[in-house]
Formats: C-alpha cells, structure tokens, sequence
C-alpha cells in the first residue's frame, strides 16, 4: 500500500492506523487502543480494545504502517554493524583466517571446519531472516545458533546444491549434444545454456529460499508453482529486491579491488571475509524485510507487538501511557471529566509521574474545577516532570497558568530557579526575574540561590542598566556563600564591572 492511500489514526490524522474496530470501524493507532488487562491473541501478541467499545480490535496490514523495505534502506545497511551480528561477523571472519593459516595435516579437514564455519553464518542468517520476517527488527544473539537450527540450515545447502547441479547437468547434457552432432566440444553451445539457465537460477533463488523459510520444505521451495506465484504476487517489490541483491552480491569484489594494492594479503584476506559475512546478513535482513511486507500474501504469521517497536510506535505499549490515554481522551469526549481525573490519579497514578502527556491532562482536568487546590496540588509534581525531561515551553506555559490560580504559587526551588531561566531566555524578563527573586526568599538555603541571584544580577546590570546595584547583589552572595562553585565567576564577573 502506498502513502497516498494509508489509512491514517481517526484521532491522530498525521500518524498511521494500525487497527480498526469491528463494530465503530474506527481507525486506531497504538496510543488510542487500550490494551487488555489479560489474555492475549494468539499469534499476534497482547490483545487490543477500542476505547469506545472495549472489543478487540482488528490489525490493518501492515503495509499501512510499516514503509517499504526500499524505503528504509539506511537502517538495513546499519542492521549488520549493530554488537550483536558485528560480534557472528568479525568471528567467523578471524576464525576463517585461522583455520587456513594454521598447519592441518589432512587437506579435507581443513574443508570441514570451513564449511562447519559457513555453516555457523548460515545459521545465524537464517535466524536473522526469520526474526525480521516476523517483525523483529532486533538483531538475535549469537546464541541464538544452534543444532535446532541446521536441519533449515542443510536444506538451505540442499536448495543451493540442487539448483546448482540441475544447472551443470543441463549444461553437460548440451555439451553431450553438442558433440553427437557437430562431432566436437562447443564451449559457446554450453554457454548459451548455462547462462540463461543461472540467471534464471538468480532470479527465482530468492523467492525460494523465502519460500523455504515460510513454509520449511525444500520441495515446496522448489516448486515452480510456488516460487514462480511468489513472484508474480509481489510484482514490482521482487524486482525491487532482485535489484539491490545483484548490488549485494557485487559489492564484496568491489571492495577488494579497490584495497587490493593498499593493505596487506592477510588484512585484505580478513576484510574480504567480513565484508562477505556483512553483505550476507544485509541480504538476509533484506529478504525478511520482504517478508514482513508481503506476508499477507505469503500467509507468513506476524507480531504487532514486534511491529510497533519496528514502525517506530512503541509509545502504545503499557508503562508508556498509551492505553491509558486512549482511555482518558474516550471519557472526555463522552463529557465524564470527573471520571477521566479519577482514572489518573487512582489506577494510572504510577504513569501520570513519568508521563507528560498524562500530568498535563490531569492538570487541565483539575482546571476546570471552580477550586483550583486540587490543580494546584498536582501542578508541583507536574512540573517537576516538565522539568525533568526538558521541556522549556511546556514549563513556562504551566507555570503562567498556576499563578493565574494562585500568586503566590511556589514549585521546589529547582523548578523555579529552570522556569525562571527560561523565562528570561524567551524574552520574558520580567517573570523571570519574578521566579528567581521568589526562588530566593521561599528557599533562602536552596544551593541554587546563588546561581539565581547570580543571573538576576546579570539581568539588572546588562538589560536594565543599573550596576550599583547589581554589584550590591553579587557582593552580597560572596560574603553569604565564599566557597559557593560559582563564587569564582562572580569575582570575574565582578572584576570587568565599571568601578562604582
């Protein structure tokens, strides 16, 4: 599915719909749904309700999420250099150059631990593959190798040998016919078999390895009705793919030609291996992004838990707040305000202090009440959290609002002593000014009076042109606070004043 035709959040227009409910066929991404207190959907990870109905909700494809692979062709390229598959690629990239570099005796063992050493890569791309088709974007642990996975992993080896025989069979029997009739050996009449023959080979190998994958039978793989339908149900997406696996599969050689004379044979031998282990998990990690977007039409199972971590969307998931604000915006639309304050401060009261999309509903809920104590109550708590995760002008705005309630509003001094700062940066000097100078007298002992009267000074000296009494306020902090940090910076600070 193209953007054009994404079906976007009914309550959220710039943001994708990852469900939709049956019964009120509203579109719902993953802040608005509510997940279910218990059970689970199999297959398909936590259960979803819609806030308005409280039924399960139906998964969109994920194509109306998810962008095409080709669209995220950055994160692919950097899914290989990421600890985990960093770790498989270097290990078996040095534990290949030992094993050719160290004395064996009998030439066929050194064969076997290098093809038990492609056979380790192999496995872990296997896994790579299958971890991303199913929506994990997660690089799996080197662990994750094991004998559970190498019976795949053989018919992998079987599906390459297979078509690969069937290529030199078909090429030996022409040369065979080749010389029945032209009454000699014809090198041009076995290429122009092979040739197309292993094109062909290139073309179709991808579909049925992923075909292998879904299914897990080579003869299903190599079925021409499977590989060949796969092909033809994804259409332009395969040729797509087809195009960035012949760039994958050049690019090692391209590597080594432009090093070649530079570094040395055992440097360049070790970065031959490891650009080939590099490229072959980027090829993996491609073939199950492929997967994931047409696994509707492959009937490969996916996990909308794993999916929203991939599609950038985890904010819905539980400890994040999202079902909890689903549940709050459905109480105010329907006009049950006292219900919706309730809900936040009893059972997502743990949310509320680590999410500021949550506070802040709370303390416009609060708001609307003719007493402003309650509001006033949580306003402390919210912006200690506004604070804390560095939002400036959500501060400032909340802080204005708290003195329209009330005067005399005073927050912890560290709030006061940011708000104020704040103030003064966007242009508000006065208020700022205020904050500080309340930060001073509410929390005479506060470590950050200094700091404060500090930057009042500066206030009064560069905007408001008055030094006298600035130098007043500084001298005063210096004989309060002698050994204060900043006590150096006022006397420098002081030094380059204008002599009273």
């Amino acid at each position: 599915m193209e953007d054009a035709t994404a079906v976007s959040c009914d309550s959220h227009p710039t943001r994708p719909a990852h469900w939709a409910c049956p019964r009120c066929r509203t579109h719902l991404c993953p802040e608005c749904v509510v997940p279910a207190p218990a059970g689970s959907a199999p297959g398909t990870g936590r259960l979803r309700l819609c806030p308005g109905c409280n039924l399960p909700v139906e998964p969109l494809p994920v194509s109306n999420f998810l962008p095409p692979f080709w669209r995220r062709l950055p994160r692919i390229f950097r899914y290989p250099l990421r600890p985990r598959p960093l770790v498989v690629i270097l290990g078996v990239a040095g534990a290949n150059l030992l094993v050719r570099a160290l004395p064996v005796p009998l030439p066929w063992l050194t064969f076997l631990l290098l093809f038990l050493l492609w056979g380790v890569l192999l496995n872990y791309a296997y896994v790579v593959l299958q971890e991303t088709a199913r929506g994990n974007f997660e690089p799996p642990s080197p662990g994750r190798v094991s004998t559970e996975q190498f019976p795949v992993v053989f018919k992998m080896v079987a599906l390459y040998a297979v078509v690969g025989g069937a290529i030199g069979l078909v090429a030996g029997v022409a040369g065979g016919l080749a010389v029945a009739f032209l009454g000699r050996a014809s090198a041009s009449a076995v290429a122009w078999v092979a040739i197309p023959l292993a094109l062909a080979a290139f073309c179709y190998m991808p579909s049925m390895l992923m075909i292998l994958v879904v299914t897990g039978s080579l003869v299903q793989a190599l079925h021409p009705g499977r590989f060949g339908a796969l092909v033809a149900r994804t259409g332009r997406g395969y040729l797509v793919l087809l195009a960035f696996l012949l760039l994958l599969g050049a690019a090692p050689a391209a590597l080594l030609r432009l090093t070649g004379g530079v570094l040395p044979p055992v440097l360049l031998f070790f970065l031959g291996q490891a650009a080939s282990n590099y490229y072959l998990l980027v090829t993996y990690h491609l073939m199950g992004c492929f997967i994931l977007q047409y696994h509707e039409e492959l009937g490969f199972p996916v996990e909308t838990d794993l999916l929203e971590r991939a599609a950038g969307a985890g904010a819905g998931g539980p400890g994040a707040g999202g079902g909890s604000r689903a549940r709050v915006d459905a109480l105010i639309q329907q006009g049950r305000y006292d219900e919706a304050a309730a809900w936040l401060q009893g059972p997502a009261r743990a949310e509320v202090r680590d999410d500021p999309e949550l506070s802040d509903r709370l303390f416009r809920l609060l708001r609307r009440r003719p007493d402003p104590a309650a509001a006033l109550a949580h306003a402390g708590e919210y912006l200690d959290l506004l604070v804390r995760v560095g939002d400036r002008a959500g501060a400032r705005r909340a802080y204005l609002e708290c003195l329209e309630l009330d005067a005399d509003f005073a927050p912890a001094a560290e709030v006061l002593y940011r708000v104020g700062g704040w103030l003064m940066e966007a242009g508000d000097l006065k208020r700022g000014a205020a904050a500080l100078q309340r930060l001073v007298r509410r929390y005479p002992e506060s470590p950050r009076v200094p700091e404060a009267c500090f930057r009042l000074a500066q206030v009064i000296h560069e905007r408001l042109m008055k030094p006298a009494q600035a130098r007043s306020i500084l001298e005063g902090v210096l004989r309060r606070f002698p050994g204060h940090e900043i006590a150096p910076r006022i006397r420098r600070y002081l030094e380059q004043m204008p002599a009273a």
